[in-house]
């Protein structure tokens, strides 16, 4: 008898069979089937894994691909659990129980029972302290990292104000983000989050939390408390996602250096988010949120504002932009590559976008010079305006000239975009 070659994993929405994920071993080829229930009331995982046409198999290794972390975090979890970083069906069945968006993938026939590990608040500090030599992702022998992206953070449940871990219906409710040493990361974020909710950007809730040390607690919006024992999950796919582009190519430039790297730009852009926005349930609203995203990156400096970066929420009705993330200056680290993730017009240099790039991407999102420009303007206003009534206690000598050296970097480019922003229209005019 030959053996099946196709592992597989159930694919589950609280406790409905959404489908089946299949994994030739000798093709390396992904198999995604809906399950026939799913079919009748339930809607597609993204516009690339449609429900009753044929799913590509290359799109299903992007959409999981999106699902893992990237980098140092992903040679931590692959060093630790003794998986290769291409095998990607290993990762996702280990990683997969509390999966970024509304899905939860396990094993077939597996019972995921719903429990709670209470975390105390001196053995969290512990963790936090021991994170260099000591994985904070694995606890009491398991992966407890679900999250794409970079940066170090860990998933958390916090439930009646206790820290915990927890399991089926108790999916994780927050992330803890933290630091690099001297990086003062967490503290860039918290201000830039801070400062775009009091300019009317919708945001993920955050705060400042010490464990030893400062970390940004952000209150996952893909997740919302039913009951005390239940945590119902909110699907959410990222621009990579929604416009099938694996992580590797989350920046525009696929190849960033060399003669001819402006030949090679992928799909993640102004243009094609603008065009994606048509397919929300509201398309002027969402295309109003991505103007405000993009606006207020170029404000504080964030030039690492890539596909992964911006999400949406995916429900029967279709696609609504979700809270905006992962808001940092970068232009405030000096060794870090400070190229735009996606073309501002015709440029990926912040230092060049004026309001010619800014009146060449006003027709790139097939919107007026003049709107945009007041759009921007608001923006600008309200980020001066706020700069100072965000306040954080107990900075020590360090932080207080890092954030001195923020505060000053964001008032200084949000005064040069105010300017730009009253030669837009006239600028407009010479396209």
């Amino acid at each position: 008898m030959v053996k099946d070659k196709s592992p597989r994993l159930s694919l589950l929405h609280e406790d409905q069979e959404v489908g089946v994920l299949s994994f030739d071993l000798e093709s390396e080829i992904f198999q995604l089937h809906y399950a026939a229930d799913w079919l009748k009331k339930g809607y597609p995982l993204s516009p690339h894994l449609p429900l009753f046409d044929e799913i590509p198999p290359e799109n299903t290794r992007k959409f999981l691909e999106n699902l893992l972390p990237e980098e140092d975090a992903l040679k931590t979890l692959t060093r630790t659990l003794k998986i290769g970083s291409s095998n990607i069906f290993a990762l996702i069945s280990a990683i997969g129980r509390d999966a970024t968006g509304a899905f939860t993938f396990a094993s077939e026939n597996e019972i995921i029972k719903t429990s709670f590990r209470t975390i105390l608040k001196a053995e969290l500090t512990q963790r936090v302290q021991e994170r260099a030599t000591k994985p904070i992702i694995i606890w009491d022998g398991k992966p407890r990292l679900s999250l794409a992206g970079v940066q170090e953070k860990l998933a958390v449940t916090i439930k009646n104000g206790d820290y915990g871990l927890g399991e089926g219906k108790l999916a994780s409710t927050h992330i803890l983000k933290f630091s690099k040493k001297d990086q003062h990361l967490v503290l860039n974020e918290f201000f830039c989050m801070k400062l775009a909710e009091k300019t009317g950007l919708s945001v993920a809730r955050v705060e400042l939390i010490s464990l030893g040390e400062r970390v940004l607690q952000v209150e996952r919006f893909d997740r919302s408390w039913k009951s005390t024992m239940h945590v119902a999950r909110k699907h959410v796919i990222d621009g990579c996602q929604a416009l099938n582009a694996p992580p590797g190519f989350k920046y525009q430039r696929i190849v960033p250096v060399g003669a001819h790297k402006d030949e090679y730009l992928g799909p993640v852009n102004v243009t094609n988010l603008s065009k994606f926005n048509q397919h929300c349930i509201v398309p002027a609203k969402a295309q109003l949120q991505l103007l405000h995203w993009i606006l207020f990156n170029l404000i504080i400096g964030n030039t690492d504002n890539h596909g992964k970066n911006i999400s949406y929420f995916v429900n029967k009705k279709g696609f609504e932009i979700a809270p905006s993330y992962d808001l940092v200056n970068v232009t405030v680290y000096k060794d870090f590559h400070q190229e735009l993730a996606f073309q501002i017009g015709d440029t990926f240099d912040l230092e060049e976008v004026m309001a010619f790039q800014l009146a060449k991407m006003t027709q790139q999102m097939n919107l007026s010079a003049r709107f945009v420009a007041s759009q921007l303007k608001k923006i600008c206003t309200g980020a001066l305006k706020s700069l100072d009534d965000i306040i954080i206690e107990d900075l020590s000598h360090d932080e207080k000239t890092f954030m001195n050296d923020l505060h000053l970097n964001i008032k200084s480019r949000a005064e040069k975009f105010l300017k730009q922003a009253g030669l837009m229209s006239s600028v407009a005019k010479s396209l």
